[in-house]
C-alpha cells in the first residue's frame, strides 16, 4: 500500500523503461507463471483437479456467482471512491462503469495485472496523471485489505513465530491508511486533497473489507462441496493463499496462488487436487468469465459523451 501511496504523492521521474526491458520482463513473469504450473502439475493428478471443478454442483456455482457479483459491485464501488479523490474529477458512472470493465480482462495481458492501468484512458478527468493516481490508490486499498486480513490470519496460524512480532505486523498493517493521510496533509499545500482522501479512504477501506469477506464466503462455500471446513478455518488458511494476490510475478497469480492454497489447505485435510480445482473454481466464476464480458466493452471502445 505504501508503495501505490508514494506513487501518488511523489510522481517517479525517470525515463520509463526501454521497449526491451519490457519484454524481457514480461517474458519472465510468463517464464515463472508457466514454471508454477508445469510444477504443480506434475506434483498431481491435473485430470482430477479439472473434473473437480465441473463436479462442482450447480447450486453452489450459481449462489458462488452471485456473490461475485457483490465482489465486483464492492470493487465498483472502491473504484468510484479513487476517483473522487481528485476534487477536480466529475463523476460519470457510465464510463466509470466502462473503465471498471475493461481492466477486467487488461489484467491478464501482462503478469502482475499492470495492464489494468489502461483503463484510464476510458476516462474523462481532469488529468492522466489524476486517474493514475486513482489507479495507483486503488490498488493500494485492495491490498491493504489483502495483507490485513493475512497478517489477522498469520497471527493464530503462525504460532511457532513470537506474537508480538505478529500483532506489530498486524498493527502497522492496519494503520497504513492512517500514515497515508497524515503524509498527504503534509504533503499537499491544498486541503482539497487530504479532506477527499478523509471522506473517500473509509468507504474504500469497507468495500475492501466487504469483498475479501466475500471471497473467504465463495471459498467456504466450493470447499465444503469437496468436503468439510468450518468457516473460521476456511478464512484463516485462505486469507493466507489470499496473500499470493499481492504478489506480482504470474499472470493473474495463476500457480503462485493454487501453490498457496495446497500449503495451507493440506493439514486441513484436503488433497492437492482438491485445493487446486477449489482456487480454479473461484478464478473461472469471478475472474474469467466477467473477463470475458469486459473484452467485450474493451472492443466496443470508449462510450462517448452525452
Amino acid at each position: 500500500m505504501l508503495g501505490g501511496i508514494r506513487k501518488l504523492i511523489w510522481p517517479e521521474r525517470k525515463a520509463p523503461p526501454s521497449g526491451a526491458r519490457k519484454l524481457i520482463l514480461y517474458l519472465l513473469k510468463i517464464g515463472i507463471t508457466l514454471a508454477i504450473l508445469w510444477r504443480i502439475s506434475s506434483r498431481i493428478a491435473l485430470g482430477k483437479s479439472l473434473a473437480g471443478i465441473f463436479s462442482l454442483p450447480w447450486q453452489v456455482a450459481a449462489l458462488v456467482a452471485a456473490i461475485s457479483f457483490i465482489r465486483h459491485a464492492a470493487q465498483y464501488h472502491n473504484w468510484h471512491f479513487a476517483l473522487q479523490l481528485n476534487p477536480s474529477y466529475i463523476t460519470d458512472k457510465r464510463e466509470i462503469l466502462a473503465s471498471y470493465l475493461v481492466a477486467l480482462p487488461l489484467r491478464f495481458l501482462i503478469p502482475g495485472g499492470s495492464a489494468s492501468f489502461g483503463k484510464i484512458f476510458y476516462l474523462s478527468n481532469s488529468s492522466l496523471m489524476a486517474s493514475l493516481a486513482a489507479t495507483a490508490a486503488e490498488r493500494a486499498f485492495m491490498t491493504w485489505a489483502t495483507w490485513s486480513f493475512a497478517a489477522l490470519a498469520a497471527l493464530y496460524y503462525f504460532t511457532n513465530i513470537s506474537f508480538w512480532l505478529r500483532f506489530a505486523a498486524l498493527l502497522i498493517i492496519l494503520i497504513l491508511p492512517v500514515i497515508a493521510y497524515l503524509v498527504i496533509k503534509w504533503r499537499f499545500r491544498d486541503p482539497a486533497f487530504a479532506t477527499a482522501y478523509r471522506i473517500q479512504a473509509p468507504r474504500m477501506m469497507i468495500m475492501q473489507i466487504v469483498a475479501s469477506g466475500m471471497a473467504y464466503l465463495q471459498y467456504w462455500l466450493i470447499l465444503n462441496a469437496f468436503g468439510v471446513i468450518g468457516f473460521f478455518q476456511n478464512w484463516m488458511r485462505m486469507a493466507l493463499t489470499n496473500f499470493s494476490n499481492s504478489i506480482p510475478i504470474t499472470v493473474a497469480g495463476l500457480g503462485l496462488r493454487e501453490s498457496f492454497a495446497i500449503h495451507f489447505l493440506a493439514d486441513a485435510g484436503f488433497s492437492a487436487e482438491t485445493a487446486v480445482s477449489a482456487t480454479l473454481s473461484l478464478f473461472l466464476i469471478q475472474d474469467v468469465i466477467p473477463a470475458i464480458i469486459g473484452a467485450g466493452v474493451l472492443l466496443k471502445g470508449k462510450p462517448k459523451a452525452d
